[in-house]
């Protein structure tokens, strides 16, 4: 009997380097939480669903910047580019959270300033690089066992 053929590597690597991405983002937003005693997203204006928006956004960034990173073979750049791309697109969704919680436009860039300020957002795009990188270094390793 012939063994079926091995899942296509160009989505499924950026996929499980993009889910591995929202699990390290929550546990460390959860330690970061406990150590400086500071809700995630703490006004209540925004609602329970900005931060998991935030999350999907990096992670979507997390699988193109990953697969780009396997077509050009260059992880670094990626990775820089998953980071900042990950940054703005965290602080966009929240921006725009807050402006249409609070109902007034001014609070697209008070809401993304106080993003900022905190130690959330930047961990999240400091996760969205090295997810990329992870994610690169599993596409080079062997599928085979080695015994």
């Amino acid at each position: 009997m012939s063994e079926s053929p091995a899942p296509s590597r160009r989505m499924l690597i950026p996929l499980v380097a993009a889910g591995v991405h929202v699990a390290l983002v929550i546990a460390t937003w959860g330690f970061i939480s406990l150590l400086v005693d500071r809700d995630v997203i703490d006004d209540p204006a925004m609602g329970p669903l900005i931060g998991p928006l935030a999350v999907a956004a990096s992670a979507v960034v997390v699988v193109l910047a990953l697969r780009r990173a396997l077509v050009t073979g260059r992880p670094g750049l990626a990775a820089l580019a998953a980071a900042a791309i990950a940054l703005l697109a965290m602080g966009v969704v929240i921006g725009i959270g807050g402006a249409i919680g609070h109902g007034d436009a001014a609070w697209l860039l008070l809401s993304a300033a106080a993003a900022f300020s905190a130690p959330f957002i930047p961990a999240a795009a400091v996760l969205a690089g090295l997810s990329v990188v992870g994610g690169w270094a599993l596409s080079r390793a062997s599928l085979h066992d080695p015994r």
